[in-house]
This record gives C-alpha cells, sequence and structure tokens, in this order.
C-alpha cells in the first residue's frame, strides 16, 4: 500500500509540474467596479488600471490554489507532501501557434497564421451574491428557464483529513420520498436547490445520505442555512478504483459558429495532445457531441469516449459548420445527449467543456429542458464548463452561466478588440460577465482549459493519496 501512495504521489507532482511548464502567462483585466466580498453585492465604480502581463508565479499559483465556492479558505490540509528523488526534464508540448515548445521565450505569429483564442472566466459559485445581483438584473426572457436559487445549499464531502472527497453519492430525501440525487464533484463539493425540485416549504429539515464505496453517512440539513457550507464527514475508502478523466466536448456546429470553428478545432486539438501527453497521468478518454437545428442535415452526432486521440481528432475535424437559420439551436438536445448518449466511466472525473453563441429553443413541447438535464448531469457528477464564443447575445450568456453554475464549473467567454463581440482576439467582451465585480483575467484558450482541467486532476489526485 506505501508503494502504491508514493507512487501516487509522484504521478501527482509530474502533473502539476508538467501543466505548469505548459503555462504561457495571462493578462488580467482590471474591475470596473469594486471587488465583492463574498455574500455581498457589486460596490463604487473605481479607476481602470492598464492591463499587465501576469508573472508566471502568478499563473502557477491559480493552477494549485483555485479557490473554492463561496471564497472559503481552501484546504491546507490538502496539500501534497510530494515523493522524494529527482524528477526528469519533461518535453513540453509544443505552441500550436508557432509550432515551437518554450513557453519561457516570447512567441511570435508565423506569417497568414491567425492568432491564437484569447479568453477569460468567472465562477458564479465563488461570487454567488454577485451572481444573483445579475440574475436580477436580467431583462430577457425568451430562450431561457428559470432555475430557483432562492434556497441554495452548499454540501462538502470530506474525509477524516479533511479533503474533499469526490464521486461520493449524496442522497437527500424529505421524509422518506427521495428529492435529490448526485455525485460530489473533484473536490468534495455539491449543491442542493430545494425549488429546483419541488420540495416542500413546509418542511423543516432534509435527511442527506451519503455513500462512497462500503462508507456511508447521514446528516440532518436544516431549513434555512443557506449562508454556511455544510460538511459531511464520511470514512476514507481503503481500496479506491484507479482514477480515469473523460473528457467532452460540446459543440455548436450551426452556420453562426463558421467565423472561428476552425481555431475552436484547433484549439480543442492542442488541448487534447498537451492533456494526453502528461507523464503519469491517469486514463484519459475523449467524446465530441456537435448539435444544429431542427430541419439541418442532423440534430446531434455523438461520437462516445476514446483513448485515441488521433482517432477524436479525425471525428473533431470532420466537423462543418452550416445550418441554424433562426438564432435559438438545438441545446437542450446537445446537453441531453452528452448528459445520456455516452459511456461517461463510473468512477473517476467527468468534464464537458460546451462551446456555443447561441440559446435554447424553449417553445418545443418534444425538446427535454436543460434544467431537469442538468439535474441528472448532477447524478453523473458531470461538471460543464460553458463557453461563450464570438458574437454570443445576452441570452446565451445568461443559460451558459446557468449551465456552468449548476454543474459548479466555470463560465468561459472569447475575447475580443475593444468594442467588438468578434474577429480579432483581444482581451475585451461585450458580455456581462465583463462587468463581473471580481473582474477576470484574459489567456490564450489552451492555456485555460488546460489549467483547469490540471486542477481537477489536482484535486482528485489529492483525494486518492488522502
Amino acid at each position: 500500500m506505501e508503494t502504491v501512495i508514493v507512487r501516487l504521489r509522484f504521478y501527482a507532482l509530474l502533473l502539476v509540474a508538467s501543466i505548469l511548464l505548459a503555462a504561457c502567462g495571462g493578462i488580467p483585466i482590471p474591475n470596473t467596479s469594486a471587488p465583492a466580498q463574498s455574500g455581498a453585492g457589486s460596490g463604487a465604480a473605481a479607476p481602470a488600471a492598464a492591463p499587465t502581463i501576469a508573472p508566471a508565479e502568478a499563473r502557477e499559483d491559480a493552477v494549485e490554489s483555485a479557490p473554492p465556492p463561496m471564497g472559503f479558505a481552501p484546504d491546507e490540509s490538502a496539500a501534497s507532501d510530494g515523493a522524494a528523488g529527482e524528477i526528469a526534464p519533461l518535453p513540453t508540448p509544443s505552441d500550436p501557434a508557432t509550432g515551437k515548445g518554450d513557453p519561457s521565450k516570447p512567441q511570435h505569429m508565423a506569417s497568414g497564421q491567425q492568432q491564437p483564442l484569447q479568453a477569460g472566466s468567472i465562477d458564479d459559485n465563488e461570487h454567488f451574491a454577485a451572481y444573483l445581483n445579475y440574475l436580477a438584473d436580467y431583462q430577457g426572457s425568451l430562450n431561457s428557464l428559470p432555475i430557483d436559487l432562492r434556497e441554495r445549499y452548499l454540501l462538502r464531502i470530506m474525509d477524516n483529513d479533511q479533503r474533499g472527497v469526490f464521486d461520493a453519492r449524496v442522497q437527500v430525501y424529505e421524509g422518506e420520498t427521495l428529492l435529490f440525487e448526485g455525485l460530489s464533484y473533484s473536490d468534495g463539493w455539491l449543491q442542493f436547490n430545494p425549488a429546483s425540485v419541488n420540495a416542500s416549504d413546509n418542511s423543516q429539515s432534509f435527511r442527506v445520505l451519503v455513500e462512497r464505496g462500503q462508507a456511508q453517512a447521514e446528516y440532518e440539513l436544516l431549513r434555512g442555512q443557506i449562508d454556511r457550507v455544510h460538511e459531511i464527514a464520511i470514512a476514507s475508502e481503503p481500496d479506491r478504483p484507479p482514477l480515469s478523466v473523460d473528457l467532452l466536448f460540446l459543440l455548436d456546429a450551426t452556420g453562426s459558429m463558421d467565423d472561428e470553428i476552425t481555431r475552436i478545432q484547433e484549439t480543442i486539438i492542442s488541448i487534447s495532445e498537451r492533456v494526453s501527453q502528461l507523464p503519469g497521468s491517469p486514463e484519459l478518454r475523449f467524446a465530441l457531441v456537435a448539435y444544429k437545428d431542427r430541419s439541418d442535415d442532423y440534430l446531434t452526432r455523438v461520437s462516445d469516449f476514446t483513448n485515441d486521440v488521433q482517432a477524436f481528432r479525425t471525428t473533431l475535424l470532420a466537423v462543418r459548420a452550416g445550418g441554424g437559420g433562426d438564432t435559438p439551436e438545438a441545446v437542450n438536445e446537445g446537453l441531453y445527449s452528452a448528459v445520456h448518449e455516452l459511456s461517461w466511466n463510473e468512477h473517476g472525473l467527468r468534464l464537458a467543456f460546451m462551446v456555443a453563441d447561441a440559446p435554447p429553443h424553449v417553445n418545443q413541447p418534444d425538446s427535454p429542458p436543460y434544467p431537469r438535464t442538468l439535474l441528472e448531469a448532477q447524478s453523473k457528477g458531470i461538471k460543464i464548463f460553458t463557453i461563450a464564443a464570438s458574437n454570443s447575445n445576452p441570452a446565451a450568456e445568461y443559460v451558459m452561466r446557468q449551465i456552468a453554475q449548476q454543474t459548479m464549473a466555470r463560465f468561459i467567454f472569447l475575447t475580443y478588440q475593444e468594442g467588438q463581440s468578434s474577429g480579432r482576439p483581444g482581451q475585451s467582451t461585450e458580455l456581462a460577465a465583463g462587468d463581473a465585480p471580481q473582474g477576470y483575467t484574459v489567456s490564450r484558450l489552451d492555456d485555460l482549459i488546460v489549467d483547469l482541467i490540471a486542477q481537477e486532476l489536482s484535486k482528485a489526485m489529492q483525494a486518492l493519496l488522502s
């Protein structure tokens, strides 16, 4: 058993080190309002400072110490002691924009090549009060469905060493009625919204059952305690299955995506190649779901998980943008296929990255409503990061932020030149997320996504080492 633990620690160190070597520096975007404290709304406007290039150390800290939801202090006990011995130099993945592999040196675009996509991101769970303000200020109603967040409970499943436990089965009962079922994410977090599952307003408490392997725990969730984290302790599992990671890319392939689908494909290929080359990484599988709209040549097209990166690359490059017509697209159907029509692993990380620029149709009676699909995604422990592409409208942003918030993920948005919502990549966005009081940082899209995957892997590895 000691040999296994040392080996896992060694792999975890290799994993994080390789990601940090691949990181390229980001551009912090100053907020135009005072930063909001957890549980507070937006503050008074402050003068904007000129953007500066963030040092490499700042990006390393961002990978290793991502804050938990609601801004609670991270668990310092989760830090790994590491393993003794030298680590051989790691091969640096080549830069997809230049073909060169040393990110520590300035890189220049080759003549005629397109500039890599840039993006920022925000975490609406970490800054939940600001997110509620955004929802309250939103004026649209078409092409989106409500998700009632007036009573959100944050649960965190912990082991004996106060580390987050991922992949624990969590069931919430009202009396003898099962209201909600989910799997804890890589850091042990999960949220429960009683209004989303039609809980009675008369209930004074809920019974929470947690199971991980042979270990079980029970917890009484008192109604009204929404301003705290409900930590539920469960015994460590002695024999855990090997860690596996499923990465899904859910892609809007309608005509409105034609202006940058090639760059998105190149970015996804870069991500898959970089992640798959990590030494000591767990088993990785890749899948693709493309969706269009009714009356197009297809509604959804599903390519199941494979560990063959080249096969995945071939499938991805075969996607062509076309069709669509009206603004809303088959988001409901694409999301449903992503959750239900793939062979997701039963033990491991399940990460999805959704790239889109349009909201769903919400007035089609035979279309699966996305709020219900999100509950089903939580039941399978699927975390869905959403990426707003060029010319995304307010309704698209609203829905994509809902999807990310419900699955404890981040909302990502491509950035362009000042005042633009498409075209040449830059540091600006016309979306409401650009005015978020916490601000955001711009970096290359592939760097950002690889960093997010690294965070998820690191947290899962630490759970295995506990």
